[in-house]
């Protein structure tokens, strides 16, 4: 008898996509899980045409980067996935704190499994607007009796019991369109997570998280970040500005064509004009008439400097009006994405960060030899941490059933209070 589609001859394992869905390129990392443990198979990536700002605006491009990036990954994983998680972004992403409280059961035999759910139900019953549903419900911390700072509140003997939870909503059509493409691909999908999610499980150590951390994510046509502290999320948010403000700033600065502003960016970009030297220059090759010529790679720098400033000045905006103090988060700054590739973006970030240190994001990679070594990079963090957290849901909640166009994705709930 043949393997289901996306099952190995093994029943106990299962192929499962991670599709990341930027603005610059879609990536899809295929992994092997088995018994929730995932092994990195395959990976492929394709340009991105059909998303803007983190939001699917052309559904036809968008399924077929994401066929021509599957093609890829499956073509490496020897078999083609049956479901898929993907990544969301965009400027209709929001979250708020929310708490309930909830009469135990029977205190006799203490907390169960059913009053933490009935807690966890309750903190969802928010108003949200008629155009929003929610994402992700992400616990922060149980109080058994007003005893504060609990994890796991299940097993526990008390007769109250409160839950504060972070509620992340997203635009209902926003979510459609993702659920959408990746049914177009012949894909089913079993859940859609915030980017920023997704990359602070693929980089922040386990003292990171508990010490405080902010992982900014810097795409294409977004930054994404995450707050957690504490083992918990404190705060998301997307800024509808990255990479490709940069290069239409170089363009425009240098006034060359947008493909050679992303090739000039990536070759001889540097985010701290102070540390170029004078004579040091960059060749802008000879394209459509235009002879080749050279650039002083400080001028590049006092375009592209500025900008980052811009960006990073946002994110430290988005903390003070959460209510964050940068002196409470002692894990620092980590930086994940495309354009934490850009030189000395660390350096400007700790400027920038006065009280904070600063790191590249790489590692925490799902296992898998010469492709996971691959995927070590910042600009893979989101589809490898999407991958570990679709290998986590299938170990505690068994196989998702299919999202379906108009359905939130309940499984991620309270996910993330464990990790």
């Amino acid at each position: 008898m043949s393997a289901a589609p996306g099952t190995r001859a093994d029943a106990a394992e299962e192929l499962l996509a991670a599709v990341d869905l930027g603005s610059t390129k879609v990536e899809v990392l295929i992994g092997l899980a088995r018994d929730g443990v995932v092994t990195a198979v395959g990976s492929g990536s394709a340009p991105s045409h059909g998303i803007t700002k983190g939001a699917v605006v052309n559904i036809e491009a968008t399924v077929e980067a994401i066929g021509k990036a599957m093609e890829a990954a499956a073509a490496q994983a020897g078999g083609r996935p049956a479901v898929a998680y993907a990544t969301i972004s965009g400027n209709h992403i929001h979250n708020v704190s929310s708490q309930a409280t909830v009469a135990v059961a029977n205190r006799d035999h203490g907390i169960t499994e059913e009053d933490f759910r009935r807690v966890i139900e309750q903190a969802q019953n928010i108003s949200l607007p008629s155009d929003h549903q929610i994402l992700h419900a992400i616990v922060q911390e149980f109080s058994v009796d007003n005893q504060d700072g609990i994890q796991n509140p299940v097993g526990m003997y008390g007769g109250k019991l409160e839950a504060r939870v972070r509620i992340v909503t997203g635009a209902i059509t926003c979510v459609q369109n993702v659920v959408r493409s990746l049914e177009r691909a012949g894909l089913q999908c079993g859940g859609v997570i915030l980017q920023a999610l997704a990359a602070e499980r693929a980089v922040l150590t386990h003292e990171e998280r508990e010490l405080g951390a902010v992982c900014l994510d810097l795409g294409g046509g977004t930054t994404d970040l995450a707050v957690v502290s504490g083992k918990a999320l404190r705060h998301t948010a997307v800024i509808t500005m990255g990479g490709h403000q940069i290069s239409k700033d170089i363009a425009f600065g240098l006034r060359v064509p947008f493909a050679a502003a992303e090739e000039l960016k990536r070759s001889a970009g540097c985010c701290v004009q102070t540390n170029v030297r004078d004579e040091e220059v960059a060749t802008i090759p000879a394209a459509a008439g235009r002879a080749a010529r050279t650039v002083p790679v400080k001028m590049l720098a006092r375009i592209i400097e500025p900008r980052i400033e811009e960006i990073l000045d946002l994110v430290k905006e988005q903390l003070r009006s959460a209510g964050i103090a940068e002196e409470s988060l002692g894990g620092g700054v980590v930086l994940t994405g495309g354009s934490a590739r850009l030189p000395l973006l660390v350096e400007k970030a700790e400027q920038v960060f006065e009280q904070l240190s600063a790191r590249i994001g790489e590692g925490a990679a799902p296992e898998g030899g010469g492709v996971a070594g691959a995927l070590a990079g910042p600009e893979h963090a989101a589809a490898a941490g999407l991958l570990l957290l679709a290998a986590e849901q299938r170990r505690q909640h068994g196989p998702a059933r299919p999202a379906g166009v108009g359905g939130a994705m309940k499984w991620l709930r309270g996910l993330f209070k464990e990790s």
